[in-house]
């Protein structure tokens, strides 16, 4: 359900009910993963490291470390050290799969994402990431089959729903796409991913205040996610209100400096008087010094990852750990 929160809080009292237990795991590692709680993560895997060092949960645990610190070869060993321990763990090939996206070894992943079925035809996990695969590789047909086949056995998740929309609106099926976010957000009413696709995709049919509705409720969950001003600072501009419009991308520009490029391009954009082109100058007369999204936020938002893919795959705007500021473009980001 993409409740990472609550899923801590119980995977946590299993624990003290049972602190030796290794069952699942690697499942909560993965919990404490999208909750960027590095230190807990850490700690769990030490301790699975101690009471079972041949383990294959232990070693999921010490691969999710790992790929918390953007070590993907590190992490990549850890997971196939558990598979080398028990050949038919299903889920860290699938972390291995997850990993081999990462580092862009794109036909080493598909094989592991296999190796994950092989093991256990209806882990989603899996299909999700042969989807993910096909996406990457633009064969769109194949990735709306695996994306399906994922929620035959999984149906109500949101991020499922979301990547499916995505597919869909790359194949120009703009209503389909839309009535998929629109189930996502009464499946999962809080999932940030899932509102924000939707709103999205009202931007783009012109419902404009439609838009702006869900993106105020957006704002309550994720107040400090830049994506969102961004895409208000859009929609009123095509509203033809250019200093509301100035002031989201302002703050965008504020919560993620790294987004200067995109920020810069959107302004020159709004029109060429004096009064805009100047607001360049102006921005760094401003309290420019805004950090980027809390952790919190950022992993709630970045709910498109699921199980393990999203946070590698497309870590983008809210994961980028190094200045990335070279690889926005106006156009790439409006595209995502």
């Amino acid at each position: 359900m993409v409740d990472y929160p609550m899923a801590e809080r119980f995977f946590q009292k299993a624990r003290q009910l049972e602190p030796y237990r290794l069952e699942d795991m690697e499942i909560f590692s993965t919990t404490l993963w999208h909750l960027r709680k590095d230190t807990v993560l850490s700690t769990l895997a030490h301790e699975l490291v101690e009471f079972e060092r041949l383990s294959p949960q232990a070693w999921c645990a010490v691969g999710n470390c790992f790929s918390r610190q953007q070590e993907h070869d590190l992490a990549l060993k850890c997971f196939q050290r558990a598979i080398q321990l028990d050949p038919k763990f299903t889920y860290a090939h699938t972390l291995s799969g997850h990993e081999s996206m990462a580092n862009g070894n794109f036909e080493k992943a598909q094989e592991h994402f296999r190796n994950a079925l092989n093991t256990n035809k209806r882990h989603y996990n899996a299909l999700y990431g042969l989807a993910n695969y096909y996406m990457t590789c633009d064969k769109k047909d194949q990735a709306e089959i695996h994306y399906k086949l994922a929620m035959e056995i999984n149906p109500n998740h949101a991020v499922l729903m979301c990547c499916l929309g995505k597919v869909y609106e790359k194949m120009g099926r703009n209503d389909d796409a839309h009535q998929l976010y629109v189930r996502a957000c009464l499946v999962t009413p809080q999932t940030p991913l899932a509102i924000f696709k939707k709103a999205k995709s009202l931007y783009k049919d012109r419902y404009y205040e439609s838009a702006l509705i869900e993106l105020r409720r957006l704002k309550e969950i994720v107040p400090e996610e830049p994506k969102i001003y961004f895409l208000m600072g859009k929609i009123y501009k095509a509203m033809g209100d250019k200093v509301k419009a100035l002031q989201n991308f302002t703050t965008t520009f504020n919560l993620d400096p790294k987004m200067m490029h995109v920020v810069k391009t959107a302004i020159e954009r709004l029109d060429n008087d004096n009064e805009i082109s100047m607001t360049t100058s102006a921005m760094s007369d401003t309290n420019l010094e805004g950090e980027s999204s809390s952790s919190a936020a950022a992993a709630a938002f970045v709910g498109d990852d699921e199980e393990h893919n999203q946070h590698h795959q497309q870590d983008q705007v809210v994961h980028g750990e190094e200045d990335q500021s070279s690889a926005y473009t106006y156009d790439a980001f409006v595209d995502e």
